[in-house]
């Protein structure tokens, strides 16, 4: 018993650990952007030894993924998801995706979203960590819609909506980044008629062609 709590223990203090370097990480490469931030800075701002950092991430690139893994986990509220999806909960699936979908992201949050696709697009290490992720929404936003959208109303669409709804979900945020004050509201009401629209709840209002 008493070398379970130890390890629980530890197990714990590896959490803090890694949470403490993955904030400060955060930090820095708003303020500083990706290659102007190393592990000596990382490790003075966390307070976690350069060594320390190696051992549980090998390079920043591990570290850039470990936050988007965890801004992810906290947008899709997965276990939210696998519940519904479990129970066949169209009410809550159809609300998890309407969230999902107008999630407003702080600005700084955009501001480093739009470092990482930055870095990712010369960095295919990097590329193909974040294409992993967005096949883990993709594969749940396919599952709500199987459940959502009946059988015989299903149509090989629904891919290019989710890809759309991906694209100017992301599009927004580029946006935030360089324009913080940008009304998003008219944006994302977009979004959810494109995803309304798959639902078959309603068709896409004219004035979506004209997304400012």
């Amino acid at each position: 018993m008493i070398c379970g709590m130890e390890g629980s223990g530890r197990a714990v203090r590896a959490g803090q650990r890694r949470q403490s370097i993955l904030e400060a990480a955060r930090t820095l490469f708003i303020e500083h952007g990706f290659h102007q931030t190393g592990m000596a800075q990382i490790a003075e701002r966390s307070g976690v030894k350069v060594g320390q950092i190696y051992r549980d991430f090998a390079n920043k690139e591990q570290i850039v993924t470990a936050i988007c893994e965890a801004d992810l986990a906290a947008s899709m509220v997965e276990e939210t998801l696998a519940t519904a999806l479990r129970n066949e909960d169209r009410p809550a699936l159809r609300e998890w995706m309407h969230r999902f979908c107008t999630m407003e992201q702080p600005v700084e949050q955009s501001r480093l979203m739009a470092e990482i696709i930055a870095e990712a697009s010369r960095n295919e290490h990097l590329a193909a960590s974040l294409r992993e992720i967005e096949e883990r929404v993709g594969e749940s936003m396919t599952a709500a819609l199987n459940i959502l959208v009946p059988e015989d109303r299903r149509h090989k669409r629904h891919e290019e909506i989710q890809n759309i709804i991906m694209a100017m979900h992301v599009g927004i945020m580029m946006r935030m980044a360089i324009n913080p004050t940008m009304p998003t509201e008219e944006l994302f009401q977009h979004v959810t008629d494109l995803l309304d629209e798959a639902l078959g709840e309603h068709p896409i209002p004219a004035h979506a062609d004209n997304i400012a």
